[in-house]
């Protein structure tokens, strides 16, 4: 995957270039201004990719027979879940859950490259 930083100022005038080349889904666009990124440009597909996880790790895994997430139909599932999300939020605040520091890490190597 390929990305792009562009100015703010410079953005404008290859929009459509930067357009066609993120539909490609081969690339993304991150927009700084004064150094500092502040948008990005993603393809649906990374978009929907994005919300799929997020909704897995609220909601729990997709039941293959009703194509839902678990813990939207069933109540119990969803207190467990969220009692997940609560123990998770406590270990992110202690600096303890390594996915999201191995995520912010990743991140922060994003913009450091650029």
């Amino acid at each position: 995957m390929e990305y792009i930083t562009v100015k703010t100022t410079d953005f404008r005038p290859r929009l459509t270039e930067l357009l066609d080349r993120v539909e490609k889904g081969d690339t993304q666009v991150i927009l700084k201004r004064y150094g500092r990124a502040r948008a990005a440009l993603i393809s649906f597909d990374d978009l929907f990719r994005i919300w799929d996880a997020v909704a897995e790790e609220v909601d729990g895994p997709v039941d293959p027979k009703t194509g839902r997430n678990v813990g939207q139909d069933h109540p119990e599932v969803k207190q467990q879940l969220a009692q997940e999300q609560a123990d998770r939020e406590a270990y992110r605040a202690l600096g303890q859950d390594e996915r999201w520091n191995s995520f912010w890490s990743w991140v922060k190597s994003l913009h450091e490259r650029r």
